[in-house]
């Protein structure tokens, strides 16, 4: 396994750099008579194998991938307050693929000190100019045959560990060589099925679509319900393309006039190794059978996985003469005479009837076998454990230790230690008098549902009618402090008000106020201060 796997291990990206002492990073105009000259060099590295889920437009602006080789990169960049553009000749050693000599890659930098260098743009074409394969030809370079994503696109810079623009420093005395990573697109298969692969090299990728039926030990079939993970490898220690956990992995299964119905499942998958023979098994596919109930249908099945080794050649006798298109690779689980073994030390879907005192097994089926799962018998993906007593929030009767069963604790309170949270503080303001009628306001606040920079306000109701409006300035997370500010309208004055914060038994009180426009800020003494979103309790007479 380790002779091939290791071409498609992570990119890194490197950075070689032999610098001299220096003291003086210039980024401003170079007038330094004394400059000295370093030529930079670049790599060109295509993107590793990664599936991702993508929405199909951005990539148009990607090439699609080719056989082609590399024959010229061209670079646009900047140093020193000013924007270039050349175009190189691309080699290639057994290191991979390098840019050529260029005097327009020589880089004034101070004697004593160092430039910076900015790679905006990076292209790679083929040099073929026979042939315009598509809208990215050039009459000068021929096809765009690889490009390097731009972070400020904000779509494929996650594709990559280092999107443009990029920053180089070079020093005096050095022959600097940077890598810049590059992708390409495959559009013949996303087409179909929604995913993409970048490839350390330009390779091929190929449809499999899997159609599993479950059969009881009395031999009768049902179409299945069924997730899978598939690896890159002999076993799970190979590079995971997909995860059972993710919707991408899952069947698509429902009801219709003909009864159940589950779609096959159709996935993206890379080519051999070319070191391998197509013989050899190259992907390792674990099928996770699931319980599927209701009138007529099988119900609760042994759950146990079942892995299936695929051999490029398994793989090549379901792609039709179009080499697009693929039959489907028929899979029989369950209990019946031909029906796939499963494997007992596959985490994930219980051995059977799944055992928690098995530390081997996951029987929530959360991706945490039961040995080291806080709740093994509650899905808890998370694990959260806010009082870290060692039994996860999913499964915890009190989730905060504070002995109050969290069936019993007040609203907004079961992750509060405070034994009076969520308690109504006396009330601090007079009855209304003559002329005034009582206000009440509750609503819990955050930021969420209100533009950026402006703070949540709220109108104020007595009897079914507005009366003003309430703001309220929301300190950053984890403040010590909340202002209410009250406008009423015209003609009304309020004389007295209290703001309570019952989650944290916070309570300010303002008598004799008098007034149409006002605030009161509540200041909370407490260990994390105020964090959002937060109830907010309000009381006020307002008189004509």
């Amino acid at each position: 396994m380790k002779k091939y796997t290791n071409i498609y291990a992570m990119v890194a990206i490197l950075m070689l750099l032999f610098a001299s002492c220096s003291t003086e990073k210039v980024e401003g105009p170079i007038d330094d008579a004394d400059s000295q000259f370093t030529t930079i060099t670049f790599g060109a590295l295509l993107n590793d194998l990664a599936n991702r889920s993508m929405q199909k437009g951005h990539f148009d602006q990607v090439p699609t991938c080719a056989d082609a080789e590399p024959a010229v990169a061209v670079i646009e960049f900047s140093y020193g307050g000013s924007d270039y553009s050349t175009t190189v000749d691309i080699f290639s050693d057994d290191s991979g693929y390098f840019t050529d000599y260029s005097e327009d890659l020589k880089i004034p930098v101070p004697s004593d000190g160092s430039t910076m260098v900015t790679v905006t743009s990076f292209m790679v074409y083929d040099g073929d100019t026979s042939v315009a394969s598509d809208a990215f030809y050039s009459a000068v370079n021929g096809n765009l045959i690889w490009i390097a994503p731009k972070g400020d696109d904000a779509e494929f810079d996650g594709y990559v560990e280092d999107a443009l623009p990029k920053m180089f420093e070079v020093f005096p005395g050095t022959k600097p060589y940077f890598d810049i990573e590059v992708l390409c697109f495959d559009r013949r298969v996303v087409n179909e099925y929604g995913y993409v692969f970048f490839d350390i090299v330009p390779k091929t990728i190929y449809p499999l679509c899997l159609f599993v039926n479950y059969c009881n030990e009395d031999g009768r079939h049902w179409v299945a319900d069924y997730a899978i993970d598939l690896y890159f490898g002999l076993d799970a220690t190979g590079i995971q393309i997909y995860n059972h956990n993710n919707p991408n992995a899952m069947a698509t299964t429902g009801t219709g006039d003909g009864g159940y119905f589950a779609d096959p499942l159709c996935l993206v998958i890379p080519g051999p190794p070319a070191n391998l023979g197509n013989d050899a098994p190259y992907l390792y596919l674990v099928i996770y059978p699931q319980d599927w109930g209701g009138t007529g249908n099988y119900g609760d099945i042994d759950n146990t996985p079942v892995p299936v080794a695929l051999s490029w050649n398994m793989v090549n006798e379901l792609l039709n003469d179009d080499g697009t298109t693929n039959e489907y690779l028929h899979l029989l689980v369950g209990e019946c005479e031909n029906a796939l073994d499963g494997d007992g030390t596959i985490p994930g879907g219980g051995n059977g009837e799944c055992d928690p005192a098995n530390p081997g097994d996951d029987c929530d089926n959360d991706g945490f076998l039961n040995g080291v799962d806080n709740c093994p018998s509650t899905s808890n993906p998370s694990q959260a454990d806010f009082d870290e007593d060692g039994l996860g929030d999913a499964c915890d009767t009190d989730d905060d230790g504070d002995g109050i069963l969290d069936a019993d604790e007040n609203t907004g309170c079961r992750l509060n230690t405070d034994p009076n949270c969520g308690v109504d503080p006396t009330d601090c303001i007079p009855a209304p008098g003559a002329g005034c009628d009582k206000l009440s306001f509750t609503e819990t606040v955050s930021l969420v549902g209100f533009p950026v920079g402006q703070d949540p306000f709220y109108p104020l109701m007595i009897d079914g009618l507005q009366v003003g409006t309430i703001n309220f300035d929301l300190e950053t997370s984890n403040a010590n402090n909340i202002t209410v500010s009250i406008d009423l309208f015209e003609g009304l004055i309020a004389s007295d008000a209290e703001v309570s914060l019952p989650v944290l038994g916070a309570q300010k009180c303002q008598t004799d106020i008098n007034a149409n426009d006002f605030s009161i800020n509540v200041v909370v003494v407490s260990e994390g201060g105020i964090d959002y979103p937060l109830e907010v309790e309000v009381s006020a007479n307002i008189c004509n």
